[in-house]
């Protein structure tokens, strides 16, 4: 029996839309801190969204600019306040 072309094929409507599926930072101890986006494209049928990997963006963080810096200072500090909730339940 031969394959119908198109099985069930219907017109759909829907949004689509790329985000940051994950994000990524490498902090060496000798070389510039950097940080890595990874990319996907969602379509939103309705009742199911679909992902797929789009793409990456990559930089290395710049201290001469502002953002970059603010960024960088703001991730240490919840780094901080992470590891000193983590340490202070160790404790007994």
């Amino acid at each position: 029996m031969p394959d119908t072309p198109n099985y069930k094929e219907s017109e759909i409507t829907g949004q689509k839309w790329t985000r940051a599926v994950r994000v990524q930072i490498d902090n060496p101890i000798n070389s510039t801190p950097s940080i890595l986006f990874v990319e996907e494209e969602a379509i939103n049928l309705g009742a199911k969204v679909i992902t797929n990997l789009s793409g990456n963006l990559y930089t290395q963080f710049a201290p001469e600019n502002p953002l970059h810096l603010e960024i960088y200072t703001k991730l240490n500090e919840l780094y901080i306040l992470l590891r000193e909730a983590r340490d202070a339940a160790l404790i007994i």
